[in-house]
């Protein structure tokens, strides 16, 4: 194997660097400790940052293609169970709703891409 780079762990970030080191001309190897993809993802959504990242590798618009729908709400929810009320419940703006509000401000103060 000749690698400039090793990178530990297939998960989002570790993918996301061979991706970029990639898109540079850097030769890099990813290990993974597990053997197959896991069934259930280990996230809700990605930050701002992350999908600036998205956005300068040309891949933002395919990665929320895959999720859910831009109008969706992205409220968060802390529950004991799914029959009694939610212990929290965080109320986020949807993507469409975010990407308008990042569009307004206009102050340089927000990032080029919501979550």
């Amino acid at each position: 194997m000749d690698a400039q780079v090793l990178i530990v762990g297939a998960g989002p970030t570790g993918l996301t660097l061979a991706i970029d080191l990639g898109l540079r001309g850097v030769r890099a190897i990813v290990i993974e400790q597990k053997d197959a993809p896991q069934f259930l993802p280990k996230m809700e959504r990605c930050n701002a940052r992350t999908m600036e990242i998205y956005r300068r590798m040309g891949i933002a618009e395919q990665v929320r293609a895959a999720g859910l729908p831009a109008h969706c709400p992205m409220d968060i929810f802390v529950v004991l169970s799914l029959v009694e009320p939610p212990l929290v419940h965080h109320v986020h703006p949807s993507v469409a709703e975010a990407k308008a509000q990042i569009a307004r401000s206009q102050d340089g103060g927000q990032p080029l891409e919501p979550y």
